[in-house]
């Protein structure tokens, strides 16, 4: 027969694992973590080539026994982030479509949006993203591109419903204008004739929104 004093001892023991499992578990998700932030800061600054497994375990603080228990190769890890891309921009959108600001500040942090992500991409991560011997990473990307460009697709055909936007425009056309805004703001040569970034940033989206001709001016 159990005495109460087993009993005791059998629940402290229960607490005691619990507990051990919970704190365990939360530092098996913080290295998931970090080895995911520090991959995706060499990632994006040199490509997916020329990372090795070992270069993100050193910068990550991990062993590799660590990197192997969570991800098979490099390729799936990418993968993953990519994932997580997807989710962030997801929760980003949906946040951003229901807030209360006007649309044309909500089109504005839809163009910084894609300029934050332009800058972080290196010219080598990007042709590794779309080199065709990296399948799983290239489909993953693509499979990101094309629900951004859905999302984009759903907050125009807002714009036009609600009148923001003129309804004759093609939707591709102006998804293609978006891009090009993000390419002019790196610019260098065209950032040399203004005083600042921000004066370039204004003289673009001033552009993007209202053309060339006066508002007042405008016959169609």
């Amino acid at each position: 027969m159990i005495s109460l004093t087993d009993y005791i001892y059998l629940d402290e023991y229960c607490l005691i694992f619990k507990y051990s499992y919970i704190l365990e578990t939360k530092v098996v998700n913080t290295k998931r973590e970090q080895i995911k932030k520090t991959a995706k800061e060499l990632f994006w600054k040199f490509g997916i080539r020329k990372v090795s497994t070992e270069e993100i375990c050193k910068e990550s603080g991990v062993s590799k026994m660590t990197f192997y228990k969570h991800y098979p190769n490099k390729f799936a890890l990418a993968v993953e982030i990519f994932e997580d891309l997807a989710d962030d921009l997801y929760a980003w959108f949906d946040e951003m479509i229901h807030s209360d600001i006007p649309f044309e500040e909500k089109l504005k942090k839809l163009i910084f949006k894609k300029m934050e992500a332009a800058e972080k991409m290196s010219m080598e991560f990007i042709r590794d993203v779309y080199s065709a011997d990296i399948t799983e990473v290239r489909e993953m990307m693509f499979e990101l591109m094309k629900k951004n460009n859905a999302l984009t697709e759903t907050f125009l055909e807002i714009g036009k419903r609600e009148g923001y936007i003129r309804k004759d425009l093609q939707n591709n056309f102006i998804q293609y204008q978006l891009n090009q805004i993000v390419t002019m703001m790196q610019d260098n040569e065209l950032l040399s004739l203004f005083e600042n970034s921000q004066a370039l940033t204004k003289a673009i989206l001033d552009y993007f929104f209202y053309g060339i001709m006066n508002p007042v001016e405008r016959k169609i």
